[in-house]
């Protein structure tokens, strides 16, 4: 149990270490090993609502090497908690190969939670990496045509971001817009928005497609001042991770105006944000875009650098996953 020890050592308040001593000395007392890998999973359940991806990652790792079972349940949340993590750390290939690999289990053993949760949300991106657009909609479609209909769940908010990703990746800002409105008051009535990672990760995906389509809306400065009022609310989570998201859309707002030098030095610091919050995919995409914006041979390079890093995890149009992560007007100078 020495590793549990260090884990808990690095938890973030007293309370959440009393209480994870306190599952530390059941799981021992007990001398179960699918205890020891709860405790494990759920740390790094923790850790990826805190946007600690890398360890969040290693923590489920950790508990399914040492304690492998085929079971839904609890470890199926884990398994998912573990790609979703390798999406936001931008190894795209590994996740793709890791997704089609628990896909393709999950629909052998009939587990309909797991095989429904890897074919939307992040999950979906698998797809669009490959440029199939027409397989992740209809990965998506399929999959809710199977879950239920009844109340809001998360299930749903993924389905939500799935289309909202895929119209965005396609170009379709508008209907990414119209998707998430769609479904944004049920969003709130669900509660799912009191939980700060949904919350925020949701009001990034609403920022992104009112940036995407505020170029054609009648209600194009609207949509820029609601992606504005959601980069200063990303902001206030006051998160690693969130902070990065919300410099992200105030230079795409800047972008749109356009503030071309001023939207050119938030990119700057969205990167150096993103480095640090070890988000290599969203890095990408502002490198894409700030090589897009500057122009010139310091803009080539910056553009070519992220091509490399995006093809090199096997994303097949980097400027459409560019696009996605971080629309605005790039290609014009203020």
């Amino acid at each position: 149990m020495a590793d549990i020890r260090i884990f808990i050592k690095k938890l973030p308040n007293g309370e959440e270490r009393e209480l994870s001593g306190i599952v530390q000395r059941l799981a021992e007392a007990s001398e179960d090993s699918e205890s020891r890998a709860v405790f494990l999973g759920t740390r790094g359940v923790s850790l990826f609502l805190r946007g600690q991806w890398s360890e969040a990652l290693e923590h489920q790792d950790v508990a399914y090497a040492k304690y492998p079972n085929n079971r839904a349940g609890w470890h199926a949340n884990g398994q998912l908690i573990a790609i979703w993590s390798l999406t936001w750390l931008g190894r795209i290939e590994h996740f793709r190969e890791r997704q089609a690999r628990l896909l393709v289990d999950a629909e052998q053993r009939g587990d309909l939670y797991t095989t429904v949760n890897l074919r939307i949300g992040y999950s979906n991106l698998a797809w669009l990496a490959i440029d199939e657009v027409d397989a992740a909609r209809r990965h998506v479609r399929e999959a809710m045509a199977v879950w239920s209909h009844r109340g809001f769940h998360l299930q749903h908010y993924r389905a939500m971001l799935a289309d909202a990703n895929i119209e965005l990746y396609a170009g379709e800002g508008a209907r990414a817009y119209d998707r998430i409105a769609r479904d944004w008051a049920a969003l709130e009535k669900s509660y799912l928005l009191r939980v700060q990672y949904i919350r925020a990760d949701a009001q990034f995906a609403r920022a992104r497609a009112a940036l995407a389509s505020s170029d054609r809306a009648p209600d194009g400065r609207a949509r820029l001042a609601e992606a504005e009022r959601l980069a200063r609310s990303l902001a206030g989570e006051r998160m690693a991770w969130t902070q990065p998201l919300a410099t992200m859309v105030r230079a795409g707002v800047a972008s749109m105006e356009p503030r071309g030098g001023e939207a050119a030095q938030l990119l700057r610091t969205a990167l150096e944000e993103v480095e640090a919050a070890e988000m290599a995919m969203h890095a990408a995409a502002i490198r894409y875009q700030l090589g897009s914006l500057l122009g010139g041979d310091a803009g080539a390079e910056l553009t070519a650098r992220a091509e490399r890093a995006m093809t090199s995890q096997g994303i097949r149009v980097p400027a459409r996953f560019a696009a996605m992560l971080a629309p605005g007007r790039w290609g014009e100078q203020a």
